[in-house]
């Protein structure tokens, strides 16, 4: 995929304005149900185009405002006029805002009282509604209105604390980790939950400490010490996470957590194994010196999922054409012909586009999404495996007629 030009702010860091566009159209003939069974997939390729927005279903009418780069936002508006679920597709406008109206939203779906469409959708006051079908341009204010009239579907941008994650960095310049630890058990006494520190102080956390790096406020050896002092952190408050599961579903499903071969921060990797293994998942981590090594472990076990976490702390662009042919090497070798592959790490962080572009399947924008990211993956792969045996039967039927012959206790085909 084609990555979009930098915006000239500093790596890592992504301001707007961002291009947004909202359009109204009919619903086509068989069109809801087919929206209805698609939402994880549009999530999953907004998600990696780094692309915001919301749907609206009424009655016999879509909304939609969607808003992201002006490349990607380009190349979606083209689809969606191509798409054979719409009718009469009308632009409302194009428009240019300083911030997105929808953040940490790949698709937030919303209905009228009226609507059938399911999923998660968030309801539409009537009055929201009546205006959305009397408006005929893209009005910013109105769509500012449907983003906080309830809760999105993905939830709301993660609510960085500034004033937490740099009191965390003076405790963790300490030589010891027992005033870190200290500080975090009087959070938690406080209320702040296991949760809130990992995503809200321990991630951006690790991008401060490259930052500092970046900026000359520090050497790399202290962000290495910084990275593993927070590693620590995590192992130890990790027991402490809600536990999501296991359920049926999650018992039968496997991943493998490793870092990227070489790559000595391990922040990424402690985080998305710790909730995995709070979902019930069947989850190893790995810690491979090289390409050899991770493919020798998928030549060897059955996994559904591969989650490669690079830095949290720095970009490191120059390694993703080689992140690239590791990720294409280790679909070759592995065992499971339907491998899902995520990927992590501040390199994705502000640019998600570059998972598609080193031929993952999704990024992780932040720890907590990894089982959410990675059920939607592992259930489409296992339809797409359903669908390929049922062509292969199909195919057989076709060429030999249908099954006659009991072989190992199941019909099965004589070959001429």
């Amino acid at each position: 995929m084609e990555a979009h030009g930098s915006n000239g702010t500093r790596p890592g860091h992504v301001d707007g304005p961002w291009r947004a566009i909202s359009y109204r159209s009919l619903v086509a003939p068989g069109g809801l149900e087919e929206v209805r069974a698609s939402v994880h997939r549009f999530r999953l390729r907004n998600r990696a185009r780094s692309i915001t927005g919301m749907l609206v279903h009424d009655r016999d009418r879509f909304f939609q405002w969607f808003e992201g780069r002006a490349y990607q936002v380009g190349r979606l508006w083209d689809a969606v006029q191509r798409d054979e679920r719409h009718r009469a597709i009308e632009l409302c406008g194009q428009v240019d805002v300083p911030a997105r109206l929808f953040p940490g939203d790949p698709l937030r779906i919303g209905a009228g009282a009226a609507s059938d469409l399911g999923v998660d959708a968030v309801p539409v006051p009537s009055t929201l509604l009546r205006a959305l079908r009397r408006s005929r341009d893209a009005s910013p204010a109105l769509w500012r209105r449907l983003a906080s009239s309830g809760p999105g579907s993905a939830g709301p941008e993660r609510p960085v604390r500034p004033d937490l994650v740099a009191d965390l960095l003076a405790r963790l310049a300490r030589p010891s980790l027992d005033a870190a630890w200290a500080w975090v058990r009087q959070l938690r006494a406080r209320g702040l939950s296991a949760e809130s520190l990992f995503l809200d102080v321990f991630e951006p956390a690790a991008r401060r400490l490259g930052d500092r790096w970046m900026g000359a406020g520090g050497s790399r050896a202290e962000v290495t010490f910084g990275l593993s002092a927070l590693l620590r952190l995590v192992r130890r408050l990790g027991p402490e996470l809600r536990w999501i599961g296991p359920d049926a579903r999650h018992r039968s499903r496997s991943a493998l957590v490793a870092s990227l071969p070489g790559e000595p921060h391990r922040l990424g990797l402690g985080m998305v194994s710790e909730y995995f293994d709070r979902a019930g998942w069947d989850v190893s981590c790995a810690f491979p010196e090289d390409d050899a090594d991770l493919l020798e472990l998928l030549r060897t076990r059955h996994v559904d999922v591969l989650a490669l976490c690079a830095s949290d702390a720095f970009e490191r662009l120059s390694r993703l054409p080689a992140l690239g042919e590791c990720i294409t090497a280790a679909r070759r070798a592995s065992r499971n012909r339907d491998l899902s592959v995520l990927v992590r790490g501040r390199a994705f962080f502000a640019r998600p586009e570059r998972s598609a572009m080193v031929g993952a399947d999704a990024h992780l924008p932040s720890a907590d999404r990894a089982v959410d990211v990675a059920d939607t993956l592992v259930s489409g792969a296992s339809i797409a495996h359903v669908r390929r045996a049922l062509d292969e039967v199909a195919w057989e039927v076709a060429h030999h007629g249908p099954p006659s012959v009991l072989v190992g206790g199941a019909r099965g085909w004589v070959r001429p």
